[in-house]
């Protein structure tokens, strides 16, 4: 498979547009994340120098290589999840081996966008500190970058969620369902505190909604 990541922005989106499966919503939460990491790292670039700034700064980095290769990782998961629904199933033993292979590729499925999740989560939690500690004048800016990751979040959110739900080990399910609500839940909390403090440092937002 051609990598996605070195794809120009144009020819991803014709990609995502096409009538092929993949890339899709799992791929997108990759790219949220990595305009989430992008945005925020700019913020930090444009603000004062400082070594608990320029840690964060090397944090949102990794982030943003981690969030590129998981646009890759998400449809590959998808096209294991197809390629094991096409195995033969024309007898006992083909079809007990074809459910193993659906059921471990629907694991990979959920176990990418979960990952997805968490670094979104993550990225959402530095931008508290960067939309805090950062140059006021981009405020705006790490409030886009949180609702980026807080995009990111949701979608790898729903991405784990209906694959789990094609998963037939019960405890498994349980416990990456929980994880997965703790993040998602996380990641929208970070974004209220990032967009509170936008909306208190621009007097022109003052009874405006969210």
């Amino acid at each position: 498979m051609d990598s996605y990541k070195n794809h120009s922005l144009e020819r991803f989106a014709e990609e995502l547009a096409s009538d092929k499966p993949a890339p899709g919503g799992g791929s997108s939460a990759g790219v949220s994340g990595v305009l989430a990491a992008s945005l925020l790292m700019m913020v930090i670039g444009v603000s004062e120098d400082s070594s608990e700034l320029n840690d964060l700064a090397e944090e949102l980095n990794q982030g943003q290589k981690r969030a590129l290769e998981l646009i890759d990782e998400d449809a590959e998961s998808f096209a294991e999840v197809m390629e094991a629904f096409r195995l033969p199933q024309e007898s006992a033993e083909e079809n007990q081996k074809r459910n193993r292979k659906i059921q471990a590729a629907f694991r990979s499925a959920a176990s990418t966008p979960l990952e997805m999740l968490e670094l979104a989560a993550d990225i959402a939690e530095i931008a508290v500190e960067v939309a805090r500690k950062g140059n006021d004048n981009a405020i705006t800016d790490a409030a886009a970058g949180v609702s980026a990751a807080d995009s990111a979040a949701e979608t790898a959110f729903f991405n784990v969620m209906i694959n789990l739900d094609s998963i037939e080990d019960e405890e498994f399910v349980e416990q990456k369902a929980e994880r997965a609500r703790k993040l998602r839940k996380k990641a929208a909390e970070k974004k209220s505190e990032v967009i509170d403090r936008t909306r208190n440092n621009i007097q022109t937002m003052e009874g405006i909604d969210r």
